[in-house]
Order: C-alpha cells, then sequence, then structure tokens
C-alpha cells in the first residue's frame, strides 16, 4: 500500500477526488471501508455524501406522527455514519469531507459526481435502500460522465485491483472504460483482457481479438495477457461472472450499456445481469 502511494506521488495517474455514496444499507460500512482504502492507494481527497430518504407513507392517518418518528430515526442514523465516517478517514490520515441530505426527494447525486473523477456506490440490495429506491447506480453511469465503481451489497474481503479481469468489446463504452481504470490497472499485479465472441478482424477487433488493446495497456506500463472465449450456450453476463470467478478476480471493468439503454432494459444485457448479480467489485464507465 505505501508503494502505491508513494508512486501516486511520483506523478503516475491517479484519481485526486472520490465520492463514496452513503446511506443506511447493511453493505455501507464495507463500501466506506474500501473508499478510504482506495484514497489511501491514490492519495486522494475523499468526499462522504449520506444520503437517508423518507419513505413515501402507505397511509394518511397520523401522518405528521409517521413522518416525526423516521425524522429521529434518520437523526440517530445519519449520526452514527457521520461518526464513522470521521472515525475511518482519521484514522487513514486522509483528506476527507462529510456531506449529508435528509428528506423526501432524491438528491441528483450524478451532479455531485461531476466534480470528482470516480464514484464508489453500492449494488442494488433490499427493497427501500438507497441504490434500489432510486435507481441510483444505472443513473449515475448514464448521467455522471464519470465511472463508477460499485461495491457488493454483501461487502468483500479481499483488497480491490490486485487480480483484475476487462471485460473487452471494441466499442466506445469499453475503450472509455480502459482508459478511466488505467490508475488502479497501473497497480495491479494481474491483468486478464477477456474477448467474448468476437469474431477476428470484425469490429474493430483487428486478427486477434485483444491483442491490440493489450498492446496498448502494455505501452502504459500494465502487463495485459488477451483471452478469447467462444461460448454458445451461456449468456455473457454469466460467462463474465463465471470467468471472474475461476480467475480468483477481485475486480472487474468493463463498459456500460453498450446497446440502448432500452434494449438492454428489454433484454436484460450484460450490464444489468453484472449490476444485480455482482459477487465482487466491479468498475464501469458508460
Amino acid at each position: 500500500m505505501g508503494e502505491q502511494t508513494t508512486r501516486q506521488k511520483d506523478g503516475s495517474p491517479g484519481y485526486k477526488d472520490i465520492l463514496v455514496l452513503l446511506d443506511h444499507d447493511k453493505g455501507c460500512k464495507a463500501r466506506l471501508q474500501r473508499a478510504v482504502e482506495l484514497a489511501i492507494t491514490m492519495d486522494a481527497h475523499l468526499v462522504g455524501l449520506y444520503a437517508s430518504l423518507a419513505p413515501e407513507p402507505a397511509v394518511t392517518v397520523g401522518l405528521e406522527r409517521i413522518v416525526a418518528s423516521w425524522e429521529a430515526e434518520a437523526r440517530i442514523r445519519t449520526a452514527a455514519m457521520e461518526h464513522l465516517f470521521h472515525e475511518l478517514t482519521g484514522a487513514a490520515g486522509i483528506r476527507a469531507e462529510w456531506r449529508c441530505v435528509i428528506g423526501r426527494r432524491a438528491p441528483e447525486f450524478w451532479q455531485q459526481a461531476h466534480y470528482v473523477d470516480l464514484v464508489v456506490a453500492g449494488q442494488e440490495g433490499d427493497r427501500g435502500s438507497l441504490a434500489s429506491s432510486t435507481g441510483l447506480v444505472e443513473k449515475l453511469l448514464l448521467e455522471a460522465g464519470r465511472p463508477v465503481l460499485v461495491i457488493p451489497q454483501h461487502g468483500i474481503k479481499a483488497e480491490i485491483g490486485k487480480r483484475i479481469m476487462v471485460a473487452w468489446k471494441a466499442n466506445r463504452e469499453s475503450a472509455r472504460a480502459v482508459n478511466d481504470a488505467l490508475p488502479l490497472l497501473q497497480r495491479a499485479r494481474q491483468v486478464d483482457v477477456v474477448a467474448i465472441n468476437s469474431p477476428p478482424g470484425e469490429a474493430g477487433e483487428g486478427h486477434i481479438p485483444c491483442a491490440d488493446i493489450c498492446r496498448h495497456l502494455v505501452r502504459h506500463g500494465v502487463q495485459a495477457e488477451a483471452r478469447h472465449i467462444v461460448a454458445s450456450d451461456l449468456e455473457v453476463g454469466d460467462l463474465l461472472l463465471g470467468r471472474a470467478v475461476d480467475d480468483f478476480a477481485d475486480l472487474v471493468v468493463m463498459g456500460a450499456y453498450g446497446h440502448s439503454r432500452l434494449r438492454e432494459i428489454i433484454l436484460g444485457g450484460a450490464t444489468r445481469h453484472m449490476l444485480r448479480h455482482m459477487p465482487i467489485p466491479v468498475f464501469m464507465s458508460h
């Protein structure tokens, strides 16, 4: 960890400011811990944005009492999360900033994301969680103009970014994701670039799928290996997840919404599949 921070201070690319989205979901503490670790690695300023949204009441009888009860609980949860944020960032010795939004209207997180290099968000979880109730991750991917690192709801034990799998397709979204993830890819011990069902010589892939992007990464100091997988009996999302688990990857880098969002919603799509079933963190750009 110390060596990586030194490399950052010596001028290698990195994320200067990171925004972590916080709520009362059960995976929030693990998400915050990973964001703190990443801020240490990158010598970055960490912004913690906490949101607690009031549920829509099912009945209007006794509405004032319901609202008052929720506000009291919200104050307790907010104070606890703020204490945890300052405790973890203080112990880590990083530059940190706390922001808080409480109310009925979901804040437009993607506007806050315009002013940072990377957003750390949580996977959609139980009903009532911030990400699930607002479609937060999808909105961030489409509106923020910044990469989003999504942390699984159940949390993770391994350090992020030692063994990275890049899900490659020769399109704009994949190219953007690889470029946005360079600070992580350059610090990884192993990077596998995987293309699935990419006919050689077509769609900008060159004669050997993944070879061109691997050569590009090598020029940036990334020791990447190319893999091409042909499969007809599995969905792409399932295949990517299976490959990541088999290779002991601790992070997947991929482009988001290579098709239109409407088509992804109707047909499923690798993006939505990964967001729903991810067992490890996923780094996405659109």
